[in-house]
């Protein structure tokens, strides 16, 4: 079972420590200005190499005014809720490979429930089975910690994690030969 260990920060993504980081966007065209001061740059760099913020779009992008580290911007469409920040972090995280840990910026959603399936997100899209491979697959994420100002209870990091290592048990049994597995 290889699924990152998720944690969570209150410290500005800006001083993360991490090899990279993922950020969601929602689309650009539905963005104020307002929304990206703390981004400086960030908002012009996307728009000159096309990208919308649209479902799903994912690139990669240098934003040496903001980070010294590689940004994987990833589009959460026209909604800012959970399901499309789950659905956002997790394509990112699964995209985005070579990096041992990642950051995971959600400058335009922060609310707790986002962050939290932020984290379902990047534990569910960075698992990798890499069993039975002749060559194993990039290497995914091992470590991911959610920049949020928002609180996050002990409770609901255990439910995440708990979710995270479920799934990934199931994806592993589902994978694994029959003739490997035990009785």
């Amino acid at each position: 079972m290889a699924s990152p260990v998720v944690d969570f920060s209150e410290a500005p993504v800006t001083e993360h420590d991490a090899d990279a980081v993922v950020m969601v966007v929602p689309l650009v065209s539905a963005t104020t200005d307002d929304e990206w001061e703390s981004l400086p740059g960030l908002r012009e760099s996307l728009e000159s190499i096309g990208f919308t913020g649209s479902s799903g779009s994912y690139a990669r992008v240098a934003a040496p005014q903001l980070f010294a580290k590689p940004v994987a911007v990833v589009g959460s469409g026209a909604g800012r809720d959970a399901a499309s920040v789950r659905n956002a972090v997790g394509i990112g995280c699964r995209t985005l490979t070579g990096f041992a840990s990642v950051a995971v910026a959600l400058p335009f959603h922060e609310a707790a429930d986002t962050a939290l399936a932020a984290a379902e997100g990047a534990g569910l899209g960075a698992y990798s089975f890499a069993s039975f491979k002749k060559e194993p697959p990039k290497p995914r994420a091992t470590r991911v910690v959610v920049h949020t100002a928002a609180a996050v209870s002990p409770a609901d990091v255990a439910r995440v994690r708990a979710v995270i290592e479920a799934v990934a048990l199931v994806k592993d049994l589902v994978t694994t030969p029959a003739d490997a597995l035990g009785p």
